[in-house]
């Protein structure tokens, strides 16, 4: 509580008139100190709720997006099978435009296709390595410790808002 200075009289001499006031005056600054605090914390709930609103509409269709992945690797992997002849011509157009479709739909969904060529270094962060020679793969010079390169890309890998949701699948060589 706060008491205000008299120069003469102490709580004991001023009529109940002030000591009311002084009552009142503390009991108010006390009320709106919590007010305060109660405001700050709605404030900060709201931008929590906010947040999580955002992640939610960032990763609701996170599930959706993961059972998908898997058709339009089916379908590029079908494309790497049917041989080159005029009379496959059609065949091959048909299913490069679904696959494009498709890889339209994931980007629209804020999916990021993540790019692996071999020859590129080995990134375990975005990439999965499968049946590699690791051991018996030596670096080129000292520097290199510990530095594997793709041979074979098997899989390709996807993002979505930054978190990795399929790793690239690779051979190392």
């Amino acid at each position: 509580m706060v008491k205000l200075k008299r120069d003469s009289k102490k709580n004991g001499d001023l009529n109940p008139t002030e000591n009311k006031y002084i009552e009142l005056k503390a009991q108010s600054e006390e009320y709106l100190a919590g007010w305060q605090r109660c405001k700050a914390d709605f404030e900060n709930y709201k931008k929590r709720q906010e947040e999580w609103a955002d992640n939610f509409r960032k990763y609701a269709h996170e599930d959706l997006i993961t059972q998908f992945i898997p058709l339009i690797d089916n379908l590029i992997l079908a494309l790497s099978h049917i041989p080159e002849t005029e009379e496959n011509k059609n065949w091959r157009i048909g299913i490069d435009q679904i696959v494009k479709q498709g890889e339209n739909i994931l980007l629209n969904n804020q999916v990021e296709i993540i790019e692996v060529k071999e020859g590129d270094e080995f990134n375990p962060e975005e990439q999965e390595c499968l049946n590699g020679d690791e051991e018996k793969s030596e670096p080129s010079s000292p520097n290199q410790k510990n530095k594997f390169t793709v041979s074979k890309v098997l899989k390709r890998g996807y993002r979505m808002g930054g978190k990795i949701i399929q790793p690239a699948l690779v051979v190392l060589g």
